[in-house]
C-alpha cells in the first residue's frame, strides 16, 4: 500500500472512531514563537485527557507564556477541564478562577463565548493533512511500542495558513494590523499511522511565517499523541458531581 493510499485509510479509520462512539487518550503540545524586533514571546500549551466521542473530553491543560517581552519573565496556568457537549459545556478547576470569583472547586460556565478549548480529533487530523499536494514515505518509527509508518505531507500552504489562523486567535490577532500578507518561509505536517490498523498514534505540523514589513517572524508547532483506543474510562466521563454555577461578565 502506498503512502497516499496510507494516509486515506488512517482518516476513514478516524472517521470510523468518532461513528462509532468510540473513545481514546491523549496528549498535544502547541507552542507559539513571536520573533519581534522588540522582544520574543512564547506561548506554550500542553494537555493531557482523555475524549468520548462525539463531544466529550476531560483533561488537564498548563499554559505558560514566557520570553524577553515579558516583564515578569514567565507566566503559568493551571486547570482541569470537562467539556461536554462539543466544548458548549465547561466545567473548569482553576486556582486563578477560583481567587477570580471567591468560590473554590468545579466551577461551571454557564455563558461560554464561542466553545472552550477543546481537542477536536477529527478536525485536527484532517486540517494537518489539509489539501494533500503530495505524500511520502519517511522512515519506519517505533510510538509507544507500536511499529508505525511515518507519513510526510506536503500541505498546500496557504490553506493550511489559513487553517492555523482558525485554530490560534492570538496568531490572527497579531496579524490582522499587518498590511504585508506573511510569507510561509517553511510548512510541514507528518502523521504517524499503525502499521496494523492505521490507528492514527501522532500528529505534527509547524509552519515559520514572516512579515518583512515589520521584522517579525511566527513559529507554530503542534505535536499530538493518541493511545488507548476504545479503553474504558475510569471513572466514566460525566460532569463533575458537585460544581458551581458561575456567569461570565
Amino acid at each position: 500500500m502506498g503512502a497516499g493510499d496510507a494516509l486515506q485509510r488512517t482518516l476513514d479509520r478516524a472517521r470510523s472512531l468518532v461513528r462509532e462512539g468510540s473513545t481514546l487518550s491523549f496528549r498535544q503540545s502547541i507552542t507559539l514563537r513571536l520573533y519581534t524586533p522588540a522582544g520574543d514571546l512564547v506561548q506554550s500549551l500542553s494537555l493531557e485527557g482523555e475524549i468520548r466521542f462525539p463531544d466529550a473530553q476531560r483533561y488537564k491543560l498548563r499554559e505558560e507564556w514566557s520570553g524577553s517581552a515579558l516583564e515578569s519573565g514567565i507566566d503559568a496556568d493551571e486547570l482541569s477541564l470537562v467539556t461536554l457537549d462539543g466544548g458548549k459545556s465547561a466545567y473548569i478547576r482553576s486556582g486563578r478562577l477560583e481567587r477570580e470569583f471567591g468560590v473554590g472547586g468545579w466551577l461551571y460556565l454557564r455563558e461560554v463565548q464561542g466553545k472552550a478549548q477543546y481537542l477536536d480529533f477529527l478536525q485536527l487530523l484532517e486540517s494537518t493533512v489539509g489539501r494533500v499536494l503530495e505524500v511520502k514515505e519517511g522512515e519506519r518509527e517505533t510510538v509507544d511500542g507500536r511499529p508505525c509508518r511515518r507519513l510526510l505531507i506536503s500541505p498546500d500552504f496557504r490553506e493550511m495558513l489559513e487553517q492555523q489562523l482558525d485554530d490560534d486567535p492570538l496568531l490572527r490577532e497579531r496579524l490582522q494590523g499587518a498590511e504585508e500578507v506573511p510569507e510561509i518561509l517553511e510548512a510541514r505536517s507528518e502523521v504517524w499511522v499503525d502499521e496494523m490498523d492505521y490507528l492514527p498514534l501522532r500528529v505534527y505540523s509547524m509552519m515559520l511565517l514572516e512579515i518583512k514589513e515589520s521584522g517579525e517572524r511566527f513559529e507554530v508547532e503542534m505535536r499530538a499523541d493518541f493511545h488507548s483506543f476504545g479503553a474504558e474510562l475510569r471513572p466514566p466521563l460525566d460532569a463533575p458531581a458537585v460544581y458551581t454555577v458561575v456567569e461570565l461578565p
